[in-house]
């Protein structure tokens, strides 16, 4: 059985325990060089979408295909913090970030290449580029939490924000 756990400013560990109960570990760090690199040590969110390992990172995201890393390093998501994702059953992959808005990422293509739509206060009607969560309701409906303003609705084309000033939210 293999098993990924996150570790807070450390790394990220993958261990296999055998019938014995022996544990063997294998350790992931920006310290280790060629394929067994992780990118950041600063990892925020994990997932598994076939045999691939998602990782969002501080610095942007990695996967992991159990030989090989490979980062999303182009620069429209290295240098941003990405605490959530959620594959989404329209079959795009939803990045929000902490610092450059949401990313709708063609989610059949690891390689990301630029096949990708942003969602910014600059180019949309989002309140901040500050995001933290994302979640999909049984509608389809993308839910994603702000840093400090609420939290915005995506129903297909069409965005709903939810604040302190026009809804029960107890805060920001």
């Amino acid at each position: 059985m293999r098993i990924f756990s996150k570790l807070s400013a450390l790394a990220l560990m993958l261990f296999t325990m055998s019938a014995y109960t022996q544990v063997n570990w294998d350790v992931y760090s920006p310290m280790n060089t060629g394929n067994n690199s992780l990118p950041s040590n600063r990892v925020r969110q994990i997932d598994i979408k076939g045999d691939t390992v998602i990782f969002g990172l501080v610095g942007g995201m990695a996967f992991y295909d159990g030989n090989q890393w490979e980062q999303m390093n182009t620069g429209y998501l290295s240098g941003t913090e990405v605490r959530d994702f959620q594959f989404a059953s329209d079959g795009f992959l939803y990045v929000p970030t902490v610092w450059a808005g949401i990313y709708k990422i063609n989610g059949s293509n690891y390689s990301f290449d630029k096949n990708y739509q942003v969602y910014s206060v600059s180019n949309d009607s989002i309140p901040s580029d500050r995001f933290t969560s994302v979640e999909e309701d049984a509608a389809g409906r993308l839910w994603f939490g702000h840093e400090a303003t609420g939290i915005s609705i995506l129903d297909d084309t069409t965005w709903t924000h939810f604040n302190i000033s026009n809804s029960g939210l107890l805060n920001d």
